[in-house]
């Protein structure tokens, strides 16, 4: 199989010949089929890693994200109903970021190339992520 470059910018996805650095028709940077497995690896072990620690973390708080308001009652939790629903939105936004980064390493290591399906769906992830992160900044301030 000949050494093949692919656009990197989602929205081009231009495939050439060789090794190319700079895609010919967006001027974006160009990823060779030789660089996903190492890639591959390291969506694999931050997706598994991200998956056991907030799962582990979302495990020894369930208790309180799943009955806030007794654990409030107990003294155990400090926060409010609200606060416990956003913070499990955020924990299952990480673990299914940790699922998509797992999957798409898998990918990467059985295929050798980068699926665009896979880079949008991290990008919308981490998106929502930075967005829940800004709600949950924007919340906490108190009113002046």
């Amino acid at each position: 199989m000949a050494y093949v470059s692919t656009c990197n910018d989602p929205t081009c996805g231009v495939v050439v010949d060789g090794n190319q650095s700079v895609c010919p028709k967006c001027g974006g940077p160009m990823r060779g089929v030789g660089e996903a497995p190492w890639r591959g690896w390291v969506l694999l072990f931050c997706g598994l890693f991200l998956m056991g620690l907030m799962g582990a973390v979302a495990w020894a708080l369930s208790s309180t994200l799943l009955d806030p308001e007794g654990a409030i009652e107990r003294g155990d939790f400090t926060g409010t109903v609200d606060d416990a629903r956003m913070m499990a939105f955020l924990f299952g936004a990480v673990i299914l970021f940790g699922a998509v980064s797992t999957a798409n390493g898998l990918y990467m290591l059985a295929t050798k190339q980068q699926s665009r399906l896979f880079l949008v769906a991290t990008l919308a992830l981490a998106a929502l992520m930075l967005l829940i992160g800004f709600v949950i900044l924007g919340t906490g301030k108190p009113s002046a």
